[in-house]
């Protein structure tokens, strides 16, 4: 089951986020989504950040996602699957959830950001239709930089 969350829902966000992206905290390639928060992300409620929460069939929660809408496109972040979790076809069903009130706001895009270090992740996108229209690079710390690819899947329907 997925619903959409609210603030009342923010450390339930917060715990799922630090799970899925615990694997990077001790590498050059921290995750800031380890630096997320109670106020951080009620904050994002308060700013028009919309998030989605999915349920598996025990009703624990295990999956989420954030988005915005502006200008044509339906952008989500933060895609976060427990660790115990994945390969279980969370993630798509959060993508298809976001497709479908991309395409119920007449939205003709969806974008994300992903890591170009995380094959799994750009080959997810990839895999059901997603492309690659600009990479940049970020410094993370004085050592390391990072490839971020801005990915973009062109809805038919909207």
């Amino acid at each position: 089951m997925i619903q959409e969350a609210t603030m009342t829902d923010a450390a339930i966000m917060v715990d799922l986020m630090h799970n899925a992206f615990e694997e990077y905290r001790h590498t050059a390639y921290s995750s800031s989504a380890l630096d997320e928060t109670l106020s951080t992300v009620i904050e994002g409620f308060s700013n028009g950040t919309k998030s989605l929460i999915l349920y598996n069939e025990y009703q624990e929660p295990v999956a989420m996602v954030r988005y915005t809408t502006s200008q044509g496109f339906l952008h989500f972040f933060r895609l976060a699957v427990k660790k115990n979790a994945q390969g279980k076809g969370y993630s798509k069903q959060l993508l298809f959830v976001l497709e479908k009130i991309a395409q119920a706001h007449k939205l003709p895009f969806l974008s994300c950001e992903v890591r170009s270090n995380v094959p799994r992740n750009v080959q997810l996108y990839t895999k059901i239709g997603y492309e690659e229209v600009e990479s940049k690079i970020v410094k993370k710390t004085a050592e390391a930089d990072i490839k971020i690819l801005t990915m973009v899947k062109k809805l038919m329907d909207a």
